[in-house]
């Protein structure tokens, strides 16, 4: 493979934090609000004009990784304006073998000026193939491939322990911004992250990647039995960095009590956060009114029964039922969220396509 050609995306290090993991620009997530005249808060992000993607870091102590790559990608433009600069850059490059990371910065600023013709075709020969997967997913995200996306997506999932282990949640993977007044050049606002290469935030984009995914199909939705799967999926995957999603599941808990059911077999091996189950021990006890819950596979005593969890017709031993299932819920909170997490994306993965 030809230097600077590795597919791979250019993995930022800063010199004064060498303990850090590598991080890599992925495309990230904008949610629009309803304009405000408040002034937005202090973040970690950059934006100089609305034709700019905003930038943002996982903490404040790489805050300068973003100046740095703006500054960059200016000077990226400004040599691929001048041929006879771009000769000599050439020239300087390849005397002092900066072919590989030259490659790797023109597939970050490939991937900041929208160019994605140039960063698929550049991804397709990667060579280290979780990362790629994992490049190939935020690029299927950006031109809104969602069956590639995910499929990018589960390949990730299932080669989690090559990235270095640990890491922390970030807070601004998904930018909120007010609706604009007028079309942005592009057609869309976009948002780039610069993500760790480590578990446990490579799973939380991959889960968001999966989440929006799952969000956007629930607005499309038919058939009532499937909307009972996507809402609980929603709910599964909601758990990871609870509670940014809260008023979303808030939401769909309102629905179940208007619709009067919910089914949903996979809810007593993965649901275990607290302010979940708690909303659903609401919903079992209230006395406005029943609702039909059908939280696990039946036994083969309920089978036998021919009752499932459920508080329909006033069943007191299926009331019990739903509540026991509850509780055996709720001792399992303390359960590694992220490991699973990953049981439900590799165990269900049929489930999830789309």
């Amino acid at each position: 493979m030809e230097p600077g050609r590795s597919g791979e995306g250019h993995q930022h290090q800063l010199t004064s934090n060498k303990t850090s993991p590598l991080l890599i620009l992925v495309e990230g997530f904008v949610e629009l609000s309803p304009p405000s005249d408040e002034s937005p808060p202090p973040s970690k992000r950059r934006r100089t004009d609305s034709t700019e993607p905003i930038l943002t870091v996982p903490s404040d102590d790489r805050h300068c990784l973003i100046e740095l790559f703006g500054v960059g990608v200016k000077l990226w433009n400004l040599m691929k304006s001048n041929l006879q600069i771009e000769k000599e850059f050439t020239l300087l490059s390849e005397s002092i073998k900066l072919g590989s990371w030259i490659g790797n910065f023109s597939l970050d600023v490939a991937l900041y000026t929208e160019d994605m013709e140039e960063v698929h075709s550049r991804l397709k020969g990667g060579e280290k193939a979780s990362l790629t997967s994992l490049m190939m997913a935020s690029t299927y995200h950006c031109l809104r491939n969602k069956n590639m996306c995910m499929e990018s997506v589960f390949s990730v999932v299932k080669s989690l322990e090559l990235f270095s282990p640990g890491g922390n949640l970030a807070d601004n993977l998904t930018m909120t911004l007010p609706s604009p007044t007028t079309a942005p050049p592009t057609g869309r606002l976009r948002h780039l992250h610069f993500l760790p290469l480590s578990r446990l935030p490579v799973l939380q984009y991959c889960t968001r990647l999966l989440f929006n995914a799952l969000k956007e199909a629930i607005l499309h939705i038919t058939s009532l039995v499937n909307l009972d799967m996507l809402m609980g999926h929603l709910m599964v995957l909601s758990q990871l960095d609870w509670p940014q999603e809260r008023p979303l599941i808030t939401s769909l808990c309102a629905r179940i009590r208007d619709k009067g059911s919910f089914s949903y077999d996979l809810f007593s091996l993965y649901i275990v956060e607290i302010d979940i189950l708690e909303e659903f021990m609401y919903m079992a006890t209230r006395t406005e009114g029943a609702i039909r819950f059908e939280l696990s596979k039946p036994t083969n005593q309920q089978l036998l029964s021919q009752r499932r969890v459920t508080t329909r017709n006033v069943d007191k031993g299926a009331k019990e039922d739903l509540k026991a299932t509850i509780k055996r819920q709720v001792a399992r909170s303390d359960e590694p969220i992220d490991e699973l997490i990953v049981k439900f994306l590799t165990t269900e993965q049929v489930q999830l396509v789309l």
